[in-house]
């Protein structure tokens, strides 16, 4: 399993893991996503705790284009605040 940790600017927001399926699993960090709350409120998969499902767009458009340039451990983009930091465990 790969497991991502989210980040909004500095702030941690929530935990992504990814199964051997390819389905996503998303735990959203509380008191980060209170704090960043007027920023990311538009996306609705950030907010809400799921269960294995097909893969969140919004974390797999990321993940895929850095796969392209091997980048996949560390996902951030100048003109994005969103971070995906990859648990080495």
């Amino acid at each position: 399993m790969t497991s991502y940790k989210i980040f909004y600017e500095n702030i941690q927001i929530g935990v992504l893991q990814i199964n051997e399926k390819g389905q996503h699993k998303y735990l959203p960090d509380k008191k980060g996503t209170e704090k960043v709350m007027d920023n990311i409120s538009i996306f609705h998969d950030l907010l809400i705790e799921s269960d294995w499902r097909d893969p969140i767009p919004f974390f797999e458009n990321r993940i895929r284009d850095a796969k392209k340039f091997s980048k996949e451990d560390y996902i951030s983009n100048q003109t994005d605040p969103f971070k995906f930091v990859k648990d080495k465990n």
